[in-house]
């Protein structure tokens, strides 16, 4: 049985005024002039999987678990039409649990 172990890492610098969005369009009674401020900085997280299997001749059974501790993580800003549009997070997937089944012809 594998057991793969994988580790990443990354770092990012912010760039000035990053997260500061201003419409300049007004619309609905605003000025289009208020200035939205977001920190891009998502916080760091950790997830954990899971996986087991079993191997027998040409067969092949494993369940899994995706983000065990169900972490509700904020992975990038998304932004529509430089700001003025929909402002959010991507955040990542739910905790999910299956079971695969393989045969080798």
């Amino acid at each position: 049985m594998k057991s793969p172990c994988l580790i990443n890492a990354r770092k990012s610098a912010m760039v000035a005024g990053a997260g500061v969005f201003q419409s300049a369009a007004p619309y609905a009674g605003a000025t289009g002039m208020e200035v939205t401020e977001f920190d891009l900085e998502p916080d760091s997280y950790h997830t954990a999987n899971f996986n087991a299997g079993l191997v027998c001749g040409q067969r092949e059974i494993m369940v899994f678990i995706k983000n065990i501790g169900d972490e509700n993580a904020l992975l990038s800003f998304d932004r529509e039409r430089g700001g003025r549009g929909r402002l959010g997070y991507r955040v990542s997937e739910p905790r999910s649990f299956g079971l695969t089944a393989r045969y080798e012809f």
